[in-house]
């Protein structure tokens, strides 16, 4: 008998000082005593002590009949049990925020280092569309600068703003405010300023007048398009962040917070204080956040969406369209210039005789502005660094899919992946229950987790991520359809498709392979003007004309054809008819 109790004091000892590594390998509150600690609870004490579970005044209350919770444990006492619960249910919170935070902090620092290198770009746009009208222009330098900062400062604007139609409008009031002072400068130099009404009426002629002829529609449209992609990466980039910083909050059900619990301190109540079996910690894991997952398909669409943005920013060349911007509102005034005498017969037409201010204002004879010294070359030419940073948040945005689904298992990634000393649940012993999938349907038999009620909100999440994709989908038909193009020519391959999205795939001078080098300026000018030159004709689904001209052409062949067909039936009849009367005659 006495051996039988040294030798069951003697395991004793060799337990506790197994289990008692883990926690201070963690670190851990000063032990507590042996003569203080009769059914030796002392390290699991300090375990649960270090989460908040437990105090030091419940030792003296051990043994005790343990949590609900965790099905009893004489190291835990009955008062616990909501504590337990709730520290599990933080334990959960705690592993979603503080990853979400990083993958917030991570897409929200891609989105901002973005903006800055667009808003770069278009300072130093704007630092040399000053210094081009002060050395082009500079009796109109003066009156141009309020209205060129307006520009750019609406365009800025028009990156953020939820009005689709900001940047639309930020191009359409520059040209209209630029006319009066060009105008004033053509004919009117040597007069005060036009009066406030007289002005307000040149604005509205502009349109009419057209003084600037098609330089505004070769300018307007690339850039638009290249601000529009711009645009929407930054707003593909916000609505992401936005959807993870929800996510942030997933509320965590009351049944996680038991099996949280279970996996977490239940084994400290039991004394055993073994890490948690991995199986079970993916079980607990896989269930509670199984809703998370389901976002996983929509996050796809996102990156394919910000995926397609990528493309559209590498074939308009966004840095190099506001590079050249300056010199093509230098050669607009320079149309307007020429096209002197007829504007006035025009504007007279519209807005009478022009009407000034009184005498006094020398707002257009102010002295010139000092032109300041070009911006370093590398600084104008910012495509690679446009490019540079819209690939790192697509890459970003892609990473972060790994997220939704992969989170249980970034969760128990720091577990042993062998199951051999670990707790189960039970007591410290290998897991041998079946391991749950990802996602919700795949909790059916769980056996760690059942929630009768999984949450739903997380689908007003995948919502707004599709309608990132549908917005850009919609907002970028000018771009070829990269994938239309490979299904198309793998349905040729095999034989097995009609091929009618690869036909309506519409042609673009803008792709990689016909466009110049980041460093060919010299033919860069050519290209831009040629661009929508030759897309205004291609009939690529653009309001181009070729279809209307096979069309006619078609209409013709076929008059002529219907015409000579006429003409043949006619000769017949009449060779018909001379047959018969000679036959007659001859009869």
């Amino acid at each position: 008998m006495m051996m039988m109790m040294m030798m069951s004091r003697g395991c004793a000892i060799v337990l506790l000082c197994l289990v008692g590594v883990w926690p201070r390998a963690r670190g851990g509150v000063a032990a507590v005593t042996s003569a203080e600690d009769p059914v030796g609870c002392a390290p699991a004490l300090e375990y649960l002590v270090k989460h908040n579970v437990a105090a030091h005044e419940h030792l003296a209350q051990l043994p005790g009949q343990g949590s609900e919770v965790c099905g009893g444990g004489v190291c835990c006492v009955p008062a616990v049990t909501e504590v337990v619960r709730e520290a599990g249910r933080a334990s959960l919170s705690q592993v979603v925020r503080a990853t979400a935070d990083t993958l917030h902090a991570a897409l929200t620092s891609h989105r901002d280092t973005f903006y800055g290198v667009v808003e770069s770009a278009l300072a130093h746009s704007e630092h040399r569309a000053l210094n081009v009208f002060q050395a082009t222009y500079p009796r109109l330098a003066p009156a141009a600068r309020q209205v060129l900062h307006d520009l750019y400062a609406s365009l800025r604007v028009g990156l953020t703003d939820p009005d689709d139609r900001a940047l639309e409008n930020a191009l359409g009031n520059f040209w209209d405010d630029l006319f009066p002072p060009v105008y004033h400068s053509v004919l009117h130099a040597r007069l005060a300023p036009f009066s406030r009404r007289y002005t307000e009426c040149l604005r509205d002629a502009q349109r009419v007048v057209q003084p600037w002829g098609i330089i505004p529609t070769l300018v307007g449209e690339p850039l638009l398009r290249g601000l529009h992609s711009a645009r929407l990466l930054l707003h593909s980039l916000d609505v992401g962040a936005q959807v993870v910083d929800t996510a942030r909050n997933f509320p965590i059900p009351s049944e996680c917070a038991d099996a949280a619990a279970r996996l977490q301190f239940c084994g400290a109540c039991h004394g055993a204080l073994a890490p948690p079996c991995t199986g079970m910690c993916l079980n607990v894991a896989r269930g509670c956040l199984a809703p998370l997952a389901e976002v996983d398909g929509a996050w796809a669409d996102l990156a394919g969406a910000v995926g397609r943005v990528q493309e559209s920013l590498q074939a308009v060349r966004l840095a190099h369209l506001l590079h050249q911007l300056p010199d093509k509102l230098s050669e607009a005034v320079m149309v307007a210039l020429e096209r002197g005498p007829q504007l006035q017969k025009k504007v007279r037409r519209d807005c009478s005789t022009p009407t000034h201010e009184e005498s006094g204002h020398t707002a257009h004879h102010l002295p010139p502005a000092p032109v300041e010294p070009a911006a370093p070359a590398g600084e104008e030419r910012g495509s690679g660094r446009v490019l540079e940073s819209a690939g790192a948040a697509v890459r970003a945005v892609e990473a972060a899919r790994e997220w939704w689904a992969g989170l249980p298992e970034a969760h128990c990634n720091s577990l042993a992946t062998q199951d051999t000393h670990c707790w189960n649940g039970i007591r410290i012993a290998p897991y041998t229950k079946t391991t749950a999938g990802v996602g919700v349907s795949a909790q059916k038999y769980n056996p760690e987790v059942r929630i009768d009620h999984p949450d739903t909100s997380v689908y007003t999440l995948a919502d707004k991520l599709r309608g990132v994709r549908r917005l850009v989908l919609t907002q970028l038909t000018w771009l070829p359809r990269s994938d239309a193009r490979r299904r198309h020519n793998e349905g040729q391959a095999d034989g097995s498709g009609s091929g009618v999205e690869g036909r309506m795939e519409p042609r673009s001078r803008s792709s990689s392979s016909s466009s110049p080098s980041d460093d060919d300026d010299e033919n860069y000018n050519t290209y831009y003007d040629d661009y929508y030159n030759n897309d205004a004709g291609s009939g690529s689904g653009e309001g181009g004309s070729e279809p209307n001209i096979i069309a006619e052409e078609t209409n013709k062949t076929s008059s002529v054809t219907a015409s000579s067909a006429q003409l043949g039936s006619s000769v017949l009849v009449l060779l018909f008819t001379l047959a018969t009367a000679l036959y007659a005659f001859n009869g």
